[in-house]
């Protein structure tokens, strides 16, 4: 077992070809999350949110315009809530609103009772502040409402603008708390408790790199099978489950090596975070034995090239599909089918 995996090492790692293969991997990665990472928001928001509009009144409106001022928020208006979930459940925005429709009769009516729904995935102290900015809005908009109807009741040709216009200035010169962030080992002085876009990049990229890695070794050994080569080495001593683990652990040089070097390229590893290191290192070789095990029972069903190429490939397109979050929130069928898969393990587990 030992010279075979000697002898295999010697040919995978001293050929050109392979080191630079093994060297452009984690530089094409890096590049890639690099890239994404500058199309992340703006550094001066704190979150982002999306925000539905279900009663499209003049209320409403006037609440959105509200929530736009604040610039600790970034603010998306969407239409479709299903796609505002995956979106949030994917780290694109920390939280959700939904203006439920009746929300300004309520209002009008006194009442702000039940007419927002928020949607959240982490429970977080910025998220908590916005939840409560996000509430005063509401109360000063019922205020704005009450006290208006209250000076009307005592003089009903008082103009409604003159009052906005001071209400406006009060509420404006009356802040009652403002969000102040702090730098800690941070850059961009924000501490994120969502996964960021280049953390989910990174995932994806090397969730479905190892597969084509594991795919190509187990093709390997297929055609070691169809040509006798295994049987042959049975003859002179060595059993199946030494070839597998020999060529399990010449997969895993393949695949940790260039792992490593692409996440220190990225800049995840910081001395205060070894330990999470470690845990990565650990899960993604824990992932790797995982799709391995699958890839090798895959290549003792389909025992030929061409069904082991075909069914390969359907796993290698399912786990992308499944691992990409794309079909999540469409059935609960779908969201427990998922977790037969490792990729989606993977994705969930936080670098």
């Amino acid at each position: 077992m030992k010279t075979l995996l000697r002898i295999k090492i010697k040919e995978q790692f001293f050929k050109k070809s392979n080191i630079i293969m093994l060297l452009i991997i984690p530089l094409v990665i890096a590049y890639i999350c690099i890239c994404f990472n500058k199309e992340t928001r703006d550094p001066s928001k704190v979150y982002s949110a999306a925000i539905i509009d279900h009663d499209k009144s003049e209320f409403s409106f006037s609440f959105i315009n509200n929530m736009k001022e604040y610039r600790e928020i970034d603010l998306y208006i969407q239409q479709d809530i299903e796609e505002s979930l995956r979106r949030l459940s994917r780290g694109k925005y920390d939280v959700v609103y939904e203006i439920k429709d009746g929300f300004q009769s309520k209002i009008l009516m006194g009442e702000f009772d039940d007419i927002l729904i928020s949607h959240k995935e982490v429970n977080s102290t910025a998220v908590k502040w916005l939840n409560d900015q996000v509430s005063l809005i509401v109360v000063r908009k019922w205020l704005y409402v009450d006290v208006l109807s209250r000076i009307h009741s005592l003089d009903p040709d008082f103009k409604e603008e003159e009052f906005k216009e001071r209400f406006k200035e009060a509420m404006t010169n009356n802040k009652i708390l403002s969000l102040k962030i702090t730098n800690i080992n941070n850059e961009s002085g924000i501490l994120e408790d969502s996964e960021t876009k280049d953390n989910f990049v990174f995932k994806i990229l090397w969730g479905t790199i190892i597969i084509f890695f594991i795919i190509s070794f187990g093709k390997k050994t297929v055609d070691d099978r169809e040509r006798g080569i295994i049987t042959r080495l049975e003859l002179c001593g060595l059993n199946k489950l030494q070839y597998y683990v020999t060529n399990l652990l010449l997969l895993m040089l393949n695949i940790m090596i260039p792992f490593t070097i692409s996440y220190f390229i990225v800049g995840f590893f910081s001395l205060q975070s070894i330990i999470s290191f470690i845990n990565v290192i650990l899960f993604t070789i824990f992932y790797t034995i995982c799709t391995w095990l699958i890839i090798i029972l895959i290549g003792l069903i389909f025992n030929s090239k061409k069904s082991y190429g075909l069914a390969s490939q359907v796993y290698l397109l399912v786990s992308m599909i499944l691992g990409s979050e794309l079909l999540d929130g469409m059935s609960r069928l779908i969201n427990y089918a998922s977790w037969l898969f490792p990729i989606k393990w993977y994705m969930y587990f936080k670098i």
